[in-house]
């Protein structure tokens, strides 16, 4: 972006001069505004690409303020498993859900029987769990991709707009 000045008549370089002074801080307050904006649209987004079934995990993805930053955070406990998924690793079936008193074995009955038995009678005590590309789906770097593209536009007219405000 080039900006050009052109002073004609008296008394206008003051008034230049006035509006150049002014255009740093509207210049960072308008790219501030634009970085909050972008933060709360890239939160909605991945909100809407978690799988409808990861409730937790969508309400869990939060916008906060830093210093001079805003933080887009998924404060789930499996969130960045969903995100950039994890190796094949065998887990024990006594072992706690997160979502209350039972086990993976008792889970494991109710919803997928035929996993448990691999021959009739035979239980196993370990299931292998992760590894396929199925079993994650990245929702926070897509929404950062698409928010960034979006940003480089609000923030181009967002200048152009503190540049004007800060000449009147």
């Amino acid at each position: 972006m080039v900006v050009m000045f052109r002073i004609y008549g008296k008394g206008q370089f003051e008034r230049v001069y006035r509006g150049v002074m002014r255009l740093p801080k509207e210049s960072v307050a308008a790219a501030f505004g634009v970085s909050e904006k972008t933060a709360k649209w890239i939160r909605k987004s991945a909100r809407i690409r978690v799988r409808k079934w990861q409730r937790t995990l969508a309400e869990s993805i939060i916008v906060r303020k830093a210093r001079r930053a805003w933080i887009v955070e998924a404060r789930s406990r499996y969130a960045l498993f969903q995100e950039v998924g994890f190796r094949r690793h065998p887990v024990h079936l006594s072992m706690p859900t997160f979502s209350g008193d039972t086990t993976i074995r008792d889970w494991l009955l109710s919803k997928y029987p035929h996993v448990l038995f691999k021959k009739p009678g035979i239980e196993r005590e370990f299931i292998y769990v992760g590894g396929l590309k199925t079993s994650y789906r990245p929702y926070i770097r897509p929404a950062i991709r698409k928010g960034l593209e979006k940003m480089r536009i609000d923030i181009e007219r967002e200048i152009r707009n503190a540049i004007i405000r800060s000449f009147r």
